[in-house]
């Protein structure tokens, strides 16, 4: 009974060796971790002599004896084997490895030269040498081992250390049961028994070692669990990476025994936690190296996160023992990013809520329902209402907001497009009544469910106070404006009534015989009625030009024809007063400016007329052109006058202004320079002055630039055929202001090449340029604004120097007894609007061969 208990226990032992070595060969297979092998190889060993102790007879010969001698050689290998896992886990002296290897070498060649004694003989001194040297080998190499497995379970953490003492504690218990069984030759059944069930004791301990069941592992594991559950606690309420280390970092000794390190994005060290076997840095060499105290290079288990890694040194027996440590640490790495980020979350949120109360229009956030969840301090500001007053409020309930439409169909609108504005009216704290701009956002969850509106207001009081005001102040200008502008036409009106009398009854006195007193008399009342006139008609030209009444028609007008054209109209003013008259036309042959042929002829006559009128005997007047500004083209008119002072330039363009120059012996107005400003600047251009007291003014406009109408072909074909044309024989001049009579008549006389034409659109205007230019016909509106045609038909017949001239009157009223009254008047012919172009043409031939004036008049 005995021998099978101890056969059995054998069996059993054998067994669990062999499963023992299996399982330690799997696991080396599939990790590869430190220290595997060893303990694969040691528990293999062992299990190979257990088997073949169970396998071989119990006295072998021959080859058989060779085998178990062999078989017990390899036992011996265990102790060292055991001694080599622990050392692949802890550094250790090279001397002491050496001497190890030594031992086991010296008892492992005794084994194979020293004759063992057969069951029943006595041992020899040989044997009893190399069981003494066998007992003391195995022993000290075991005790080494599990003294170092012993003392490397004190820093680690509860699961290892457990797993490292009992290994501490099976490698002891092993080695006690070679004792006995290398002392236990003579002992009786039951010490057999007992070294049996030591084996069997020491190696379920290996076993559970090794491969504890996951309960236990639990139940080791469960105190620093508690306290790690307690660290997550913490790490949920963190608001700052300090934080997070704090809490985290300490617990992690559940894997990490030498301690781990928070870095962030740029590889700073955040934090970390400093166990026995110390932190981790960085050298001072800055290579980058991750290096422990000890110089070396160590195990370092990198765990990469969003906003940075984690660096752990776990413990160096983790990866032996199982996974769970290195699951257990991707968690708490997990752990720590997802902390990492709700803290930069909170911190962005922080950090924008900082910024949102820096912005002066109110910032509101509110949910679906309408409960205020956001309230900026430009809401506090704006409304009077603290953030506490106004979270969870309904928005506009609590300011009382009138929609410009209702509310859910602004809602509806914003969940459609993503985006409302318009103007809100809202109550603040005080109970005013305040204007805002609101621009509205929807913020969506993942699948498109509207979560919250976000609201920015902008008070507007002020803005629609103004613009109320604004609009109340244009209407009042325009009232103001458009009463000046019907005021000015009733005085024109009125005033011409008694001017007409004044004109009328001055003439009939210059038609009388009158001594020279008298006749001079007369002649100041006519001069100072004419002078009348053209103020008011000046004055009402410069108020249509202000109520934008005025007809200006743009289009490509060529620069060299309008000045030649211009200056031939003036130059017999400037000969008549001794001045040079030059023209530079290089900067304006070829060029265009967009304007109204007409306005900027009369602009450019006023500018020449004044630079005539105001310089000095024997001076010069030029006109060039040139660039502008902005690409624009520039007109420039210079004198040699006497100059304007610089602090009474700014005056120059304003009504009535003539400084100084009325006290002269010239004529005018002080409308001229203001009428020509407010032409130009109608027609988009500009018009400026630069003088020189002394020596003279520049006076300058600036137009837009045109392309050619024509194209450059055809301009160049008008240049080629120029010299071939026939010169223009006579001169016709058309006084009338408006603009399309006045271009019909330009494109009827197109067809007549001999005639030049020139114009008018005032009728003091047309007398100068009939006196200066004597031409050979003059056809006469009698609607103008500043003299009726009568007066000017009468002038004309009055003065020596054009009472001969052909005049044709072309108008709209076709009264018969008016067109009597005018033939019998002097004029030549009358003609009624519609024009009849070919019975005009035919006046015009006849005006060519008359000898007399109304010689042969016409009434059509």
């Amino acid at each position: 009974m005995t021998d099978s208990v101890i056969e059995g226990l054998s069996y059993l032992t054998t067994a669990v060796f062999a499963a023992l070595a299996f399982v330690c060969l799997v696991r080396w297979r599939r990790w590869r971790a430190p220290g595997a092998g060893w303990v694969a190889a040691s528990f293999t060993v062992l299990a190979a002599v257990a088997i073949q102790g169970m396998i071989l007879p119990e006295e072998p010969g021959g080859i058989l004896a060779w085998v178990e001698r062999v078989g017990i050689a390899a036992v011996l290998f265990f102790p060292y084997l055991l001694y080599r896992f622990t050392a692949s886990f802890q550094r250790t002296s090279r001397p002491m490895d050496v001497l190890a290897l030594g031992l086991t070498v010296l008892v492992v060649g005794f084994a194979l030269v020293v004759p063992l004694p057969a069951e029943g003989e006595p041992r020899s001194g040989a044997a009893q040498g190399f069981i003494l040297a066998l007992l003391v080998v195995w022993s000290v190499l075991s005790v080494v081992a599990a003294i170092r497995l012993w003392r490397a379970g004190r820093n680690e953490p509860t699961p290892g250390r457990r797993r490292l003492r009992l290994l501490s504690l099976a490698s002891l218990a092993l080695n006690v049961t070679i004792v006995l069984a290398g002392t236990a030759s003579a002992g009786g059944a039951a010490t057999m028994i007992g070294v049996q069930l030591l084996a069997l004791a020491s190696v379920l301990l290996f076993f559970v070692a090794l491969f504890p069941p996951r309960l236990l592992r639990l139940a080791w594991r469960r105190p620093e669990e508690a306290e790690f559950r307690h660290a997550i606690g913490k790490l949920m309420t963190a608001t700052r990476p300090e934080e997070v280390v704090a809490s985290l970092l300490p617990h992690m000794r559940v894997v990490a025994g030498r301690g781990a390190t928070l870095l962030d994005e740029d590889g700073g060290i955040v934090g970390g936690s400093v166990q026995a076997g110390g932190d981790i840095h960085r050298t001072a060499d800055g290579d980058g190296e991750l290096k422990g105290p000890d110089g070396l290079a160590p195990d370092v288990v990198r765990l990469p996160l969003r906003s940075g890694s984690l660096l752990v040194r776990p413990s160096p027996y983790s990866p032996f023992f199982g996974r769970d440590e290195l699951v257990l640490l991707e968690t708490m790495g997990a752990l720590a990013d997802l902390a990492l980020e709700r803290v930069e979350a909170d911190q962005t949120i922080r950090d924008q809520a900082k910024l949102l109360d820096l912005a002066p229009d109110a910032i509101i956030a509110r949910d679906i329902d309408g409960r205020i969840n956001y309230w900026n301090r430009g809401a506090t500001d704006l409304y009077g209402y603290s953030r506490e007053e106004a979270l969870g409020q309904v928005s506009h309930e609590l300011l009382a907001t009138r929609f410009p439409q209702q509310l859910a169909q602004i809602e509806d609108r914003l969940l459609k497009t993503g985006r409302w504005e318009g103007e809100l009216v809202q109550t603040r704290k005080d109970g005013s009544e305040i204007s805002v701009s609101s621009r509205w956002a929807v913020r969506t969850d993942a699948e498109g469910r509207a979560v919250q509106f976000l609201v920015i207001n902008t008070d507007i009081t002020e803005q629609k106070a103004a613009a109320r005001e604004l609009e109340s102040t244009k209407e009042r200008a325009e009232r103001a404006s458009q009463a000046k502008s019907e005021f000015l036409s009733r005085m024109s009106h009125e005033l011409r009534t008694p001017l007409n009398a004044i004109l009328g009854f001055g003439q009939l006195l210059q038609m009388r015989d009158l001594d020279e007193g008298k006749q001079d008399s007369v002649s100041e009342i006519m001069k100072a009625g004419n002078h009348l006139l053209e103020l008011i008609n000046e004055v009402l030209e410069i108020s249509r030009i202000e109520a934008g009444r005025l007809a200006i028609s743009l289009e490509p007008v060529p620069l060299h024809d309008l000045v030649a054209e211009t200056l031939s109209l003036i130059r017999p003013l400037a000969d008549q007063r001794g001045l040079s008259l030059g023209y530079e036309d290089a900067g304006c042959m070829g060029e265009h400016v967009l304007a109204d042929f007409q306005r900027l002829k009369q602009v450019l006559l006023n500018l020449l007329s004044n630079a005539v009128k105001y310089n000095v005997p024997g001076g010069s007047v030029r006109l060039t052109c040139g660039r502008g500004s902005d690409n624009r083209l520039r007109i420039m008119v210079s004198d040699t006058g006497g100059g304007i002072p610089r602090e009474r330039q700014a005056q120059l363009f304003e009504p009535f202004e003539r400084l100084g120059a009325e006290q002269g012996g010239e004529e005018g107005t002080g409308l001229g320079l203001a009428l020509s400003k407010g032409l130009v600047e109608a027609m988009g251009g500009a018009i400026g002055m630069e003088s020189t007291p002394g020596k003279g003014s520049v006076f300058w406009v600036e137009l837009d630039r045109a392309g050619d109408p024509f194209g450059l072909a055809q301009v160049a074909e008008t240049r080629s055929d120029f010299g071939k044309r026939p010169r223009p024989s006579r001169t016709a001049l058309y006084i009338e202001d408006n603009l399309s009579n006045l271009k019909l008549i330009q494109g009827v006389l197109e067809r007549r090449s001999e005639i030049r034409l020139i114009s008018a659109m005032h009728g003091r205007m047309g007398l100068d340029l009939a006196k200066q230019h004597r031409p050979d016909v003059i056809l006469l509106d009698l609607q103008l604004p500043d003299m009726s045609g009568r007066q000017i038909l009468a002038a004309l017949k009055a003065d020596v120097a054009t009472r001969e001239i052909p005049v044709v009157v072309i108008s709209a009223d076709a009264t018969k007894g008016q067109i009597r009254e005018l033939l019998a008047a002097g004029a030549f012919a009358y003609l009624t609007k519609p024009l009849d172009v070919q019975q005009f043409l035919q006046v015009l031939d006849a005006s060519s061969t008359s000898t007399g004036p109304a010689a042969k008049g016409s009434e059509s």
